[in-house]
């Protein structure tokens, strides 16, 4: 047995304490040394000479001679030969000192563990103690470029009202938790209006509110003095910036109302310099007409930001559109984007792979996140934003009874049943509305990843 990452042992002591003989204890920890002194005891009275079963989030990738086991839920990351599998299988006779590798990675639990169960009561309980708000917050729904692809089509091009500004302040302050505020900067295209960006930070400032922010962009606004003064001022920590593509290809695409040519190197140039400051991801839009430009152009990010450590890259797959990429050939196309890098952190592969398992899809189904339009109205899910029939009430008087409805819907019987849940919870709930691929990038990057660890 090859491990390449272990069991996740704060993940593995809740869902052995979540089931329904130790419960109690659970609710009544107190804190992360009291976790260990449980875990410790499992460990000596449970897991020794335990009769055991796979666990029922093993992703298992097989070869000629052995598989890649990646489990889901604990994040263990493990190379078996085929004799080893069958013994995780109970198909052969497992020795005393494997079985234990193999429980204490959560590659298998013992017998009266019902890991759906400890994990939905692991869930719910993470969602009655959330501590924490975050706000999407749309400075406007103008945009200097026309990306065809773009699900705010046929949205009102309009600012955040100057008389909403106050109210917005007064609703982040009254929502506030222990925790620092997440502040989503969001479009239209955000840095159209800067000034709504500073109106927030500063009066947040004012009243005392930790906050962090993250800004989603096409990149084109961002100037010199915005890195050097703004994004300290913003609490700036992370950017998100769009590729589509090389250069023709990207500004074919972008369509730019001021018509410059040169915008993909002004691009790059901007990526670099934000890049001395924040954290930049750089998101990459793949449809069926553009992905193989978009490998072109990973070749171009790698000859200039392949040391830097603080440029990652985020694919895509766009959907809303005709030209919807494949999904049989996301897995193998990652695999690719994987080969071309060669360098799995480029992909957040750490954060992906050690992440804590979801509790939720996404902020639509999560009663702690909002997104707030240019006209005050307040939304379960940016994707909604300029949709007022969408809301789910303004800043000043929320639907509760629409919040909690959205908060309650049932996993769907295939999701519930998916080894990738504790990476996906359901997926995207728009796309499922409107018969597009629900799943998270996760579920593509892990079985990539176990393809590239096989050859």
């Amino acid at each position: 047995m090859d491990t390449i990452i272990f069991g996740n042992e704060t993940i593995l002591t809740m869902m052995y304490m979540l089931c329904p003989k130790r419960v109690k204890e659970f609710d009544a920890c107190s804190g992360c040394g009291q976790m260990k002194r449980f875990w410790n005891s499992i460990k000596r009275e449970e897991l020794r000479g335990a009769e055991m079963k796979p666990s029922v989030f093993n992703f298992v990738e097989q070869f000629d001679g052995g598989c890649v086991v990646c489990n889901t839920l604990y994040n263990s990351l493990v190379r078996l030969t085929d004799l080893e599998y069958e013994k995780l299988l109970g198909n052969r006779k497992c020795g005393r000192q494997l079985a234990r590798k193999f429980l204490l990675n959560g590659l298998a639990v013992t017998k009266d563990i019902d890991e759906r169960a400890a994990y939905a009561a692991w869930r719910e309980r993470v969602r009655r103690n959330a501590n924490y708000l975050s706000v999407n917050i749309t400075t406007t729904l103008d945009c200097n470029a026309r990306c065809r692809y773009c699900y705010e089509a046929g949205v009102r091009h309009e600012d955040f009202a100057k008389d909403k500004l106050e109210p917005l302040v007064k609703f982040i302050v009254k929502r506030k938790s222990t925790r620092p505020v997440k502040l989503n900067w969001f479009g239209g295209e955000p840095l159209m209006r800067p000034d709504v960006i500073d109106f927030v930070c500063r009066r947040l400032d004012e009243e005392g509110i930790e906050y962090q922010s993250y800004l989603i962009t096409n990149g084109s606004l961002i100037t010199k003095r915005m890195i050097e003064r703004q994004f300290q001022k913003w609490h700036l920590t992370d950017v998100q910036i769009t590729l589509d593509g090389t250069a023709s290809n990207y500004e074919a695409r972008k369509q730019y109302l001021d018509k410059r040519r040169g915008s993909f190197g002004r691009i790059l140039d901007r990526i670099e310099s934000s890049a001395a400051k924040v954290i930049v991801h750089i998101r990459l839009n793949i449809d069926n007409e553009n992905a193989n430009d978009i490998l072109e152009l990973l070749k171009v990010l790698q000859s200039r930001f392949a040391g830097n450590d603080k440029v990652t890259y985020y694919p895509a797959f766009l959907t809303g559109i005709d030209e919807t990429f494949p999904e049989d050939r996301k897995v193998d196309y990652v695999r690719q984007m994987f080969e071309l890098v060669n360098n799995p952190k480029k992909f957040g592969m750490g954060v992906r792979m050690y992440s804590t398992p979801r509790s939720l899809a996404c902020m639509r189904n999560d009663p702690n996140s909002f997104s707030i339009d240019v006209n005050g109205r307040v939304y379960s899910c940016e994707h909604e934003v300029g949709r007022p029939e969408r809301s789910v009430g303004t800043l000043t008087r929320l639907n509760r009874k629409k919040i909690a409805e959205l908060a309650g819907v049932p996993l769907r019987a295939e999701c519930s049943e998916c080894v990738f849940l504790p990476k996906c919870m359901g997926g995207c709930s728009i796309n499922l509305e409107t018969d597009d691929s629900p799943c998270m990038i996760e579920k593509y990057i892990i079985q990539a990843y176990a393809r590239l660890l096989i050859d």
